[in-house]
């Protein structure tokens, strides 16, 4: 069931509102009061109300609201009769009837902190822990080849600065991909193959710069083979 919010116009201004959350929780609302809420699936035979009752007096009318699995989409009945949802779209005045228009998406690629915050985190880890491994080197005498050093954790050194890299030159189509789902909920399928690539990309990027890494320290004679 796709997130998303639908509303109808009802008599005397009234506004019905019908929301699914990003965990499929269905919520109805007649003006500002909230009427009904129920887990995903939990009102199969639909969300049943009524409107606050006229200045003459009498009943107010009976509204339903029940998601049709067809459609795809909240249907609202008012005392039987289906109302259409009220849904202004902000068209160009040049389009004409019959056009098609493509949705705008975001121009807004990632977020702050996918764009910057990630890069500058891996940089900052691979700086912190290229200072202690080159304090404990310096410390090691010459007969000290035989120490053992932690190699597994000094592999996150060039581990951090590939991703890090990898991520600043990830393809724009993938970024572009992340932003149009969390607007959209729709799925990009090239969009996500390009991300794929440069995850496999960067993951074998760090495996080499790891390996080398290791050959280095091997060479040197800081670890034993």
């Amino acid at each position: 069931m796709t997130a998303g919010t639908w509303i109808w116009k009802l008599p005397d201004g009234i506004e019905a509102k019908f929301v699914i959350d990003e965990a499929s929780v269905e919520s109805v609302w007649i003006g500002r009061r909230l009427v009904s809420r129920s887990p995903p699936g939990g009102k199969r035979e639909g969300h049943v109300s009524r409107l606050p009752p006229p200045p003459t007096g009498g009943e107010g009318a009976a509204v339903e609201v029940f998601f049709d699995p067809i459609r795809r989409a909240p249907v609202l009945t008012l005392d039987g009769r289906e109302i259409a949802p009220f849904t202004p779209v902000h068209a160009p005045s040049s389009v004409g009837i019959g056009s098609v228009v493509e949705q705008e998406y975001p121009r807004k690629i990632g977020t702050t902190w996918e764009r910057i915050g990630v890069p500058l985190g891996c940089f900052l880890i691979a700086g912190v822990l290229g200072l202690f491994i080159r304090s404990v080197l310096s410390d090691a005498t010459a007969g000290a080849a035989s120490i053992r050093y932690p190699t597994k954790a000094v592999y996150f050194c060039p581990a951090a600065v590939t991703m890090g890299l990898c991520h600043l030159v990830a393809p724009r189509r993938a970024l572009e991909s992340m932003a149009r789902y969390r607007s959209t909920r729709e799925i990009d399928g090239i969009g996500v193959l390009f991300t794929i690539v440069v995850a496999i990309f960067a993951l074998a990027a760090a495996f080499a710069g790891n390996y080398y890494f290791e050959q280095y320290l091997l060479g040197r004679g800081y670890i034993l083979s």
